[in-house]
């Protein structure tokens, strides 16, 4: 997942340059509930979902840098399956 919305908060998954660059430059948030945010994904300011000059690019671009690095990783490794649990046999 690159991106996605948590209420007002867009939430975007950046290459750590790019996380830290936005992060030193502008107001972010936490993605995700306050009581536990999202790891490894930042929200990006709330002033940029208004009405104003620009705000509707910037939050573009960060949302297109987010898909370029995310596209750019390496694929999941498959989860091992789980053991079968074993049947209960009822008490007599």
């Amino acid at each position: 997942m690159f991106a996605g919305l948590f209420g007002p908060t867009i939430g975007v998954k950046l290459s750590a340059a790019d996380k830290d660059t936005l992060e030193s430059a502008e107001r972010t948030v936490p993605f995700g509930p306050a009581e536990r945010p999202m790891g490894g994904y930042t929200g990006l300011p709330e002033i940029w979902n208004g009405e104003r000059s620009g705000d509707e690019a910037r939050a573009k671009a960060g949302v297109e840098k987010a898909f370029e690095h995310v596209a750019g990783l390496p694929p999941k490794a498959p989860k091992a399956p789980k053991a079968p649990k074993a049947l209960k046999v009822p008490k007599k």
